[in-house]
């Protein structure tokens, strides 16, 4: 027919894989780098978590117009009082008619003078006393006050001037809370106003012992202990 040999019918099967190549080389098994970074990079974010906790829970941290926050601005409004009425000579007359009155009782006198305004009355109570409450204005200036209204310590009138010009190294006290608001607040220390600064600070034992040499016990027992008598706070009394 047209010259080829009649051959019978062959079934080829189909190319399932390519020839390999003489250039082809035998593949390596890849061991991936990322292993040991990721490891190295989970510890330090474990690591840096550890930290943050545990400043999160050894540093009492408060929201703004917290208690802990309003007691500076209270001691504040107290401490700008008392040079406003230095200033003004309203103190003049209670010290030559005062002199030896001193701590809640020279708060009181500059009071009921007049020295400070009436609505300051409230700024002498913590917001943490359990002991003191603030009295009725009225009955404050009659003298019927039987409860503790006052909580913080005060300087003597005769002393105020010579308290407040004491700076920098010379620096003491001028009011704090007292005794009986003392432990207010545990985790920040004690409330208290310097001579030169026109802002309170808290202060803790640790402060004392380095600066001052106070002993535990005695901040155990300020009234009998510290008040009056040791440094810093030798110019201020309950």
């Amino acid at each position: 027919m047209d010259g080829k040999p009649n051959l019978p019918y062959q079934y080829e099967s189909p190319l399932m894989q390519a020839p390999h190549s003489p250039l082809d080389l035998p593949r390596r098994a890849r061991h991936s780098g990322r292993g040991p970074a990721m490891a190295a990079l989970l510890a330090l974010v474990c690591a840096g978590v550890v930290i943050w906790l545990i400043d999160a829970t050894s540093k009492p941290r408060d929201p703004e117009g917290s208690p802990y926050y309003l007691e500076i601005k209270q001691q504040g409004d107290i401490q700008a009082a008392l040079q406003g009425g230095d200033a003004q000579g309203d103190l003049d007359r209670l010290i030559e008619a005062h002199p030896d009155v001193r701590g809640q009782e020279f708060w009181a006198l500059c009071l009921r003078e007049r020295a400070f305004e009436s609505v300051i009355l409230r700024r002498f109570r913590s917001f943490r006393s359990e002991s003191d409450e603030t009295p009725d204005w009225d009955n404050f200036l009659a003298g019927n006050v039987n409860e503790p209204w006052c909580s913080y310590t005060g300087p003597r009138a005769d002393q105020v001037r010579e308290v407040m010009a004491r700076k920098g190294k010379e620096r003491v006290i001028l009011f704090c809370f007292n005794s009986r608001n003392w432990n207010n607040y545990p985790n920040h220390g004690v409330l208290a106003t310097w001579s030169d600064r026109d802002c309170a600070t808290y202060l803790t034992l640790e402060d004392m012992i380095e600066t001052y040499g106070i002993t535990a016990e005695e901040w155990a027992d300020p009234a009998e202990k510290l008040f009056g008598k040791k440094a810093p706070f030798q110019f201020t009394y309950e």
